[in-house]
């Protein structure tokens, strides 16, 4: 009999409601006992027909369709990446990387300095890989970082879902649950925006290699003990996969302990039946280790950069790491405020990061807790704090006391810990909320890596979110010397040194924008100072001190310079192209030709190199059609470069092609350090195509920049062959009042003036040119004339006098 309540007739008494929750709760409990309790048998808190489904294998066709939407979804996400450049660690790693240039040579990175592919030898081949498909072009490194985090993508998709179906789990989220739920792991994982500095920054698929050979690892050692009949095969893959991890980064070094664990949570259910199972394959697996260590004291603490015995102590590397750690938790749930380089800034006060320390202690001890109760969640904390273990403890990176980076596979224990959470609590319900999710990290990502694209932009966000950081502030500078923006280059690099005045670099890129600014002799004081550190990138500081003594004419120390570079790096191009110009100033033609060559045969798409071979030829004037061959294809292969566009035009211009320069003139106007100088060769251009009406408004222009006498010349010609003759005259009269020792300029004033009737005046601007150049042949015969005419009273205008000389150039 049922008992009416105030609810009417579809009420339920109220001690009904206390018997259900009673009931939910019991059932939600023994559903997470058993999930992650591996010990205790499974008790059947389903009928029959639910286990029945669950242990039902999922149709095929919804793991290839969750693989594709993976595949798309990431390449949707990291499209717009590709158009990112080298960037910063890239420089030193990549197109300055030598070992890359071959690939015989690419299992021996460089290790002097702290390059990020040292001690790393499957991440240096790599780069060799690309390097042979694209050289120096970015888009082939960009595309093996996006297939490598795809790889690694899938691999979790494959190793969630199995693991999902282990025999502890598979009452829960057996068939089409373990594809739904690992798909949904790998989504969030793939494009969440905290993976774009492993992938996006190209140096930085040390990380993704690496994760990707953790996670095969892993799998392949699940296929293993899942496959009767090819066991030893999988197993034998997992060692490999293992090993290869180890020649990716140091890192995996937690890889062979992890998959022990692994085996004692999922499949063996005790460490002893672990061992007693597979103790041949632990023990192989941890024998990858025998490589790591062998690498890394190979390597020699990376040129100084990490262990224990750089700047940074122990301590205070290990306080920044309290700071660290909960930042990268903090990203993972709310991804703003990412920063590219967080520099190399320590905590040196634990009151600093007291509450960070007492919530780094509480998920430690969750860790422990978890490892002996619940150890599903145990190994997934423990996987997350082993892998950021060996760069965020106590272990010193010198040069990046924190870095994003570093949480693409922690990422991975973040994002399985909240789904399956998530789906226990929810169920399927929670599968919109987390594929929400996921399409919302991915336009984030898709946003992010917009930044990427542009330098200026990514150094500006740098310098906003970390004021203090040297590096960020150097790094901008240079750019902005780089954009010819050399006052703003000045204001980051003062502040570089006022943060770390023994930064070498800054004192670099302080001279190198006052070079920009034609300050030759100051910049010298900076590079001085700067070689005075004979820090790396020595060779750098050399060639640009010889570019700087090469302005100043100081051409045999600035030879002496570039050689000096030369002998610390052979192949670099910018010395070779640079030492040419002054071999060419030197007249030493054979032997900058040969520097020449040698600078466009390491880089045939050098543009400057081919400007300065066009230089050469130019100087020695025997081949012209190969300088304007050299000036056009230098114009060609760097559109940006002023000195190639416009030696372009003025060489046309010389060879009396001047229709043919009016093209290259334009295309120089937007990238023209001196405005005044291209309208000027562009007016001069346009007035020997015969075209004297466009070119005065850029003679115009050319006095409002530069008034010299020889533009004022060529505005007068070009208001006189318009018809305006009366205006011209201010312009001639100009014109001779800044050079009054140019013959033809008093010639032409005084064809203005005879146009105009000014008989008497303009036979005195022909006297004066006569004075000048006595066997001026054109101004004498302009002379006779005009004194004939005065001698006869004709001072009528006379069609004689509607032309004069060409404009000069």
């Amino acid at each position: 009999m049922r008992v009416s309540t105030s609810l009417g007739d579809h009420g339920m008494p109220s001690v009904c409601y206390v018997t259900l929750l009673k009931k939910y709760y019991f059932v939600l409990r023994e559903k997470c006992w058993s999930a992650f309790h591996p010990n205790r048998p499974v008790t059947n808190i389903h009928d029959t027909t639910v286990t029945s489904q669950a242990r039902a294998p999922a149709h095929r066709w919804r793991i290839w369709a969750a693989v594709l939407a993976l595949v798309l979804a990431t390449a949707a996400a990291y499209h717009n990446s590709f158009s990112g450049e080298f960037l910063f660690d890239d420089i030193w790693s990549i197109p300055r990387n030598e070992s890359i240039r071959q690939l015989s040579t690419a299992f021996s990175p460089p290790s002097a300095f702290g390059e990020t592919v040292s001690g790393r030898p499957l991440l240096n081949f790599s780069f060799a890989i690309n390097y042979k498909i694209s050289g120096k072009e970015v888009w082939s490194y960009h595309l093996g970082n996006l297939l490598i985090h795809v790889a690694a993508g899938l691999s979790l998709f494959g190793l969630a879902r199995r693991t999902l179906l282990r025999p502890v789990l598979r009452a829960y989220f057996g068939g089409d649950a373990s594809t739904l739920v690992a798909f949904v792991i790998a989504a969030l994982w793939l494009l969440h925006p905290l993976q774009t500095e492993s992938v996006t920054y190209i140096v930085q698929r040390a990380e993704s290699l690496m994760a990707l050979f953790y996670i095969l690892t892993l799998y392949c050692f699940v296929r293993g003990v899942d496959s009767a009949g090819a066991r030893t095969f999988w197993l034998a893959l997992s060692v490999a996969a293992c090993l290869l991890g180890m020649a990716s980064k140091e890192v995996m070094v937690s890889a062979p302990l992890m998959v022990f664990l692994y085996d004692r949570t999922f499949v063996a259910g005790s460490f002893r039946e672990a061992w007693k199972r597979r103790k041949i394959y632990h023990v192989l697996l941890a024998s990858t280790l025998l490589l790591l260590g062998w690498l890394v004291w190979r390597a020699g603490g990376r040129g100084g950069t990490a262990g224990f015995g750089t700047e940074t102590t122990v301590w205070t590397y290990a306080l920044t790491q309290i700071k660290a750690i909960p930042h990268y938790l903090r990203l993972v749930v709310w991804p703003r405020g990412q920063v590219f380089d967080y520099g190399s800034g320590v905590i040196t006060r634990v009151s600093s990061v007291w509450p960070q320390a007492l919530l780094l202690v509480a998920l430690v001890g969750a860790t422990v807790w978890a490892l002996i109760r619940k150890p599903m969640f145990g190994f997934l904390g423990f996987l997350f704090f082993a892998v950021l273990a060996p760069s965020s403890s106590v272990i010193p990176v010198a040069t990046q006391t924190m870095a994003e980076h570093r949480m693409y596979l922690p990422l991975a224990a973040v994002v399985s810990v909240i789904v399956v959470a998530m789906w226990l609590l929810a169920g399927r319900r929670s599968q919109w909320l987390l594929v929400a999710a996921a399409a919302v990290l991915a336009v984030a990502t898709f946003q992010r890596n917009t930044v990427y694209g542009d330098q200026l932009g990514l150094w500006r966000d740098v310098v906003a979110r970390v004021p203090g950081n040297a590096r960020a502030h150097n790094n901008l500078g240079n750019l902005y010397a780089e954009e010819n923006m050399a006052e703003q280059a000045l204001i980051h690099c003062r502040r570089a040194i006022e943060l770390d005045p023994n930064f070498a670099q800054a004192y670099n890129n302080y001279g190198y924008a006052l070079s920009k600014l034609d300050r030759y002799q100051e910049a010298l004081a900076y590079y001085d100072k700067a070689l005075g550190f004979r820090e790396h990138g020595f060779e750098v500081t050399l060639a640009n001190r010889g570019y700087s003594l090469f302005c100043l004419g100081r051409l045999d120390e600035a030879a002496a310079d570039f050689i000096a570079a030369l002998k610390i790096r052979p192949d670099y191009e910018t010395a070779l192209s640079n030492y040419g110009n002054v071999l060419c100033s030197l007249g030493r033609y054979d032997e900058a030709l040969a520097m020449l060559d040698k600078a466009v045969d390491i880089d045939p798409k050098f543009a400057s190199a081919w400007n300065n071979r066009g230089n050469v030829f130019s100087t020695l004037g025997t081949d012209t059609n190969e300088a304007l061959r050299c000036y056009k294809l230098a114009a060609e292969l760097d559109p940006k470069l002023w000195a190639a566009v416009d030696n372009v035009a003025r060489y046309l211009l010389a060879l009396g092609r001047p229709g043919e320069a009016v093209p290259y003139f334009e295309a120089s106007l937007p990238i023209s350090p001196d405005a005044g100088a291209s309208h000027f060769g562009l007016g001069t251009a346009l007035m020997l195509s015969g075209r004297p009406a466009e070119a005065v408004s850029h003679f115009e222009r050319a006095i409002a920049s530069r008034p010299t006498a020889l533009c004022h010349h060529n505005l007068a010609v070009a208001l006189f062959n318009t018809g305006r003759a009366e205006e011209s005259i201010a312009h001639f009269e100009a014109s001779l009042r800044l050079n009054s020792r140019e013959a033809s300029a008093h010639h032409n004033y005084a064809g203005a003036l005879a146009a105009l009737g000014r008989i008497e005046e303009a036979v005195a601007a022909e006297n004066a040119a006569l004075r000048i150049a006595p066997d001026f042949a054109l101004a004498r015969e302009q002379l006779d004339r005009l004194t004939a005419r005065l001698g006869a009273g004709d001072v009528s205008l006379n069609s004689s006098d509607r032309s004069i000389d060409s404009p000069k150039h």
